[in-house]
């Protein structure tokens, strides 16, 4: 299956795109695809190993990845691609039509740990740096803490129109979205819903976990023609902060422990709520030194998790 982009589009139009019927990936397919995102910099060397730590994404989702779903799971993210129109290559300097080129590089198990490990394609990554740049690093942790798949669909979508305030799509647009799988043959399947249907059992009940979860508020509208619904438009009415943020932003623990140790605002605040301040800069002492030491596997808020995890098991985070 073929993810069309246009390499020389504006960012925001790239990242529609992505987020349309054309990126039909599963829940874990998502959560290890962002993970992989959330590590990609300008900068980073053409030949960069990227690695997934799958104790983090059970951390982060609160689930255990089996084996075999997890080898599925990575034969089918190994088969996507991406094709990049009008393009000049990073590898070459020369200018092309199109390059198609793989979503993922070669994703790698090492026996005995639990890991994953890829690599992407030097003209990818300006496509990945693009898709970053609608989410920042509060949203992907929600993104990963969403369970249903239509719930991470709706949210990735709706976070990156938030500065239109709106999104609409047409009945088969959403279907597409919402209703389709790929099927055994490599053909997508599209599930049939009536518009009510559709709303009731996929869109409502993806609302409901995206507001429990995260702080995106929206509002469903049918749009008609006649007495038919033919579409709906979904009003975004606050991505806002939560309450408390302004409040905990003059903390530095709870400032260190959002920027250096990648913790969620939501982690922060029950680390800063249920631990004495000393006890903290000693805790973040001994992070920065395992840092430091390069004892770090993975990416460092899973490693602070589950720090703290260890020491304080009474912490809900």
């Amino acid at each position: 299956m073929e993810l069309l982009e246009k390499y020389k589009s504006s960012i925001t139009q790239d990242a529609r795109v992505t987020l349309s019927n054309k990126f039909l990936l599963s829940e874990m397919e998502i959560n290890i695809f962002y993970l992989l995102v959330s590590q990609i910099r300008q900068d980073d060397d053409d030949l960069k190993e990227y690695v997934i730590n799958l104790k983090d994404l059970e951390l982060l989702t609160g689930r255990t990845q089996k084996k075999g779903t997890l080898l599925k799971v990575c034969e089918k993210l190994k088969k996507q691609t991406i094709v990049l129109k009008d393009v000049v290559s990073v590898t070459d300097g020369k200018e092309y039509e199109f390059i198609v080129e793989n979503l993922i590089g070669a994703i790698k198990k090492p026996k005995n740990k639990q890991e994953i490990r890829t690599t992407i394609s030097p003209d990818v990554r300006q496509f990945y740096i693009n898709l970053k740049k609608h989410y920042n690093k509060f949203q992907l942790k929600n993104l990963l803490q969403l369970k249903g798949r239509h719930s991470k669909r709706l949210y990735m979508i709706l976070c990156a129109f938030q500065d239109t305030g709106w999104y609409y799509a047409s009945i088969d647009e959403l279907l597409n979205i919402f209703a389709s799988k790929v099927g055994e043959d490599g053909q997508i399947e599209v599930k049939k819903y009536t518009a009510g249907s559709l709303k009731k059992h996929i869109l409502g009940k993806a609302k409901e976990e995206i507001e429990d979860v995260t702080e995106l508020r929206f509002e469903i509208e049918e749009k008609k023609s006649g007495r038919k619904v033919v579409g709906y438009k979904f009003n975004i009415i606050s991505v806002d902060s939560p309450k408390f943020l302004k409040e905990y932003q003059q903390n530095p623990v709870f400032i260190r422990l959002v920027e250096e140790c990648s913790l969620s605002i939501h982690q922060a605040k029950v680390v800063v709520d249920g631990i004495d301040t000393e006890m903290i800069n000693m805790l973040l002492y001994q992070i920065q030194l395992a840092r430091t030491n390069k004892q770090i596997k993975g990416n460092i808020g899973g490693y602070t998790i589950t720090i703290l995890k260890r020491s304080y098991p009474f912490l809900e985070i």
